[in-house]
């Protein structure tokens, strides 16, 4: 009886994003000891996926190529940090002109063993504003900044804005190095949530169809898994969206 689907994909684009993870996994194999990646584009406002490589080379099972990484967990580093920051906007703690204290800082842990976060360059530079700190993806104003906002506040909007994997049933695991990329998402999550921030703050869940229909061309509705929300504010989403844009 056969259904006729259409997907979102943009076959050149597709090509292209092939390409530039194989030559970029080629170039930094040597270095960094790396032989997959992953790459995932949605269009900015219907969230539509306009690219998604799972892996570097479909047919190499030494590096699991046929898993698709793009629904992998993994850690994501400072790329969690822009969540961080519009937690604290959307909570009227911080405005981009706010001071954050870039010092050296120790917090006792559990273990006995003290955790004591650092800078990317090894250096601190004192008073630095919360647009300088988050421009510059400077880690111990951000672990600071975590510290005084609430985990819940943190996992609610990390959630509404499209990281389906943070659970509030598990706060006591998330640590302060949460705020460095220490808990672990999908890329598929995380893009969906910076289209959130691309899209004024405005969720829309992620969608590779884009119509189906009928061996006698009836369309079949497809609701989305979610619908959309506002997730954050669109001064929130401009607000970070702008920083983020800084050199």
């Amino acid at each position: 009886a056969g259904l006729a689907v259409q997907t979102t994909l943009d076959l050149d684009m597709q090509n292209l994003a092939q390409q530039i993870v194989r030559e970029n996994v080629d170039a930094l194999r040597g270095s960094y000891n790396l032989n997959n990646a992953a790459l995932l584009a949605l269009k900015p406002g219907t969230s539509e996926v306009l690219v998604m490589v799972g892996s570097a080379d479909y047919n190499n099972a030494a590096i699991g190529g046929q898993v698709n990484v793009t629904l992998r967990q993994r850690q994501p580093g400072s790329a969690i940090k822009p969540v961080v920051y519009a937690t604290a906007l959307e909570n009227g703690l911080i405005s981009p002109a706010t001071l954050l204290w870039d010092l050296p800082v120790r917090y006792p842990t559990e273990v006995g063993q003290d955790y004591r976060p650092n800078n990317y360059d090894q250096r601190f530079r004192g008073p630095v504003t919360v647009r300088t700190a988050l421009a510059n993806s400077l880690n111990v104003p951000t672990v600071k900044l975590f510290d005084g906002i609430e985990t819940s506040a943190f996992i609610t909007v990390a959630n509404n804005m499209g990281i389906s994997s943070f659970d509030a049933s598990r706060m006591e695991s998330y640590g302060l190095s949460t705020a460095l990329g220490g808990q672990e998402v999908s890329l598929y999550d995380l893009t969906a949530a910076y289209h959130t921030l691309a899209n004024g703050g405005r969720f829309v869940e992620p969608t590779p169809i884009r119509q189906v229909t009928t061996s006698d061309g009836q369309r079949v509705q497809i609701a989305p898994q979610r619908p959309p929300v506002q997730a954050i504010s669109p001064e929130t989403a401009f607000l970070i969206t702008d920083i983020i844009s800084d050199n």
